[in-house]
């Protein structure tokens, strides 16, 4: 797999980009399970934080915008580990360099955090509707029910 990035997460003027280096996504019953681990650099020479989450979205078909979404996981199982070399510390100005890396290291994982307990891993379909389907002879399809359960299936009234 070809690593990516997520968006980034600013602390103050500073930008830090997370990079998902393994992704795993696989359908259970009626949500999409994602597993996820990867880095993100610290802009210090070799300084990074490591990271991990493993999330379960629910697949909800909304009948009256007739649209798909996953919801957000409500107990997401993540972890980080920071690696920083003690000389990056004394490149970041000793004690103060410190207690400033130790916030940027609060925050990143607070942001990453975010980031990896939602559905972004999972994707969203909430901007395609049932209708992106067009079946030949059936002009008119109408979308009852959608869920996941192994696959993706659709309910429907056919005219």
């Amino acid at each position: 797999m070809r690593s990516f990035d997520l968006d980034s997460i600013r602390e103050g003027a500073i930008d830090y980009t997370p990079t998902i280096e393994s992704l795993t996504i696989e359908i259970d019953a009626n949500a999409l399970n994602s597993s996820a681990s990867g880095s993100c650099g610290l802009h210090l020479p070799h300084a990074y934080l490591s990271f991990s989450a493993v999330t379960n979205n629910v697949l909800v078909y909304n009948t009256t915008n007739q649209t798909f979404s996953f919801q957000k996981d409500p107990n997401p199982v993540s972890n980080s580990h920071n690696h920083v070399p003690w000389y990056d510390y004394l490149i970041g100005l000793g004690a103060l360099g410190a207690a400033i890396i130790a916030i940027v290291l609060a925050a990143v994982e607070s942001g990453l955090g975010d980031s990896l307990s939602g559905s972004k891993l999972a994707g969203s379909l909430s901007a395609a509707p049932a209708s992106t389907v067009k079946w030949v002879g059936l002009d008119q399809v109408r979308i009852q029910n959608g869920e996941l359960n192994d696959c993706l299936l659709f309910h429907s009234d056919v005219a």
